[in-house]
């Protein structure tokens, strides 16, 4: 049962509550504790702010935003070089004649940060090798043009935080060896790194660094590869168990008795490239030079002359 009374309650204060979390407890059936949780450890933690207006009955209301009520937040450094937070809030209260009196308050936070002790970079799906996009390494034999990572943090007490950037820890920060290699990092709750690289840039390898507030680093390395080289080999065509192990150096009439017509040979470009390592390229353009004009090359670049070559050199250009 309420009994409404006609003596008005006057608001005597303005109170500010700041918090990480709530938790609850039960200790029986009938009765359930609820506790503010504030554990301002880790700067990615959220902290909740409650602004209550207090009577001269001892009640609390719970005042919120758009009720002319005005909540800000400042950070400066403090002694011994830790960081205050100030919480300020200013309330309007309007009575039943009309009149409006302000409530102001402010709550100071020293959060005690945990600083991490350990960054670990992953990688992204493949080698740190990559290769300028317009150079034959990217177009030719898939040499990637970018390279993705993330980075995580791991604190005191075993707590990890995954997906680290810049843009979500300003004291995250990145640094390569290499000029011509540009570190992006990428917004988002998967949040990564993405390092591309100049079409200038020259082949070798390069270091990239990522440190927190200069306290810890991590540092990998990863290769800029080009091609240095190419080579036309012919193979035995068709194709049979050993005949990319085999190298055509003459193409041979065939025929029992007679000439029928000449052996044909499958072309492969291999790529040499500046890391020393050697690859078949992906859907190369070759073509006949003059001034032999009876060889062709089809779609799948098998080389075929007539018996009008025979005595012929059939140059062929990648």
């Amino acid at each position: 049962e309420v009994t409404v009374v006609s003596t008005a309650v006057k608001v005597v204060d303005l109170e500010i509550f700041a918090f990480s979390g709530i938790l609850i407890g039960t200790a029986n059936l009938n009765t359930t504790s609820i506790q503010l949780v504030q554990e301002f450890q880790y700067e990615d933690i959220p902290v909740h702010v409650s602004v209550f207006a207090l009577f001269d009955d001892s009640h609390r209301m719970e005042v919120h935003n758009g009720t002319e009520l005005d909540v800000g937040v400042t950070e400066s450094m403090h002694y011994n070089n830790t960081r205050l937070i100030t919480v300020s809030a200013e309330w309007n209260s309007h009575s039943i004649c009309g009149s409006v009196t302000t409530f102001e308050n402010t709550l100071n936070l020293l959060p005690q940060l945990q600083q991490p002790q350990v960054i670990n970079i992953t990688l992204h799906g493949h080698e740190a090798v990559i290769s300028p996009p317009q150079d034959p390494a990217s177009t030719s034999v898939n040499i990637p043009t970018s390279l993705e990572f993330s980075v995580t943090l791991t604190y005191p007490q075993g707590r990890v935080r995954t997906n680290v950037t810049s843009k979500n820890e300003p004291k995250l920060m990145t640094n390569s060896s290499n000029s011509n290699l540009t570190v992006s990092a990428q917004e988002g709750e998967e949040g990564y790194y993405i390092v591309t690289v100049a079409e200038e840039a020259t082949a070798g390898v390069a270091e990239i660094q990522v440190s927190y507030d200069n306290l810890i680093s991590a540092t990998f390395h990863m290769e800029i590869v080009k091609v240095e080289s190419l080579s036309v080999l012919a193979r035995p065509y068709p194709t049979f168990n050993r005949s990319q192990s085999m190298e055509l150096r003459a193409l041979n009439p065939i025929g029992n008795g007679g000439m029928c017509c000449i052996q044909k040979a499958k072309l492969e470009v291999v790529v040499h490239l500046s890391n020393g390592s050697v690859a078949v390229a992906q859907s190369p353009l070759l073509r006949v030079m003059e001034p032999n004009s009876s060889a062709q090359i089809d779609d799948d670049n098998v080389l075929m002359v007539d018996l009008s070559s025979i005595g012929h050199v059939v140059t062929i250009k990648g």
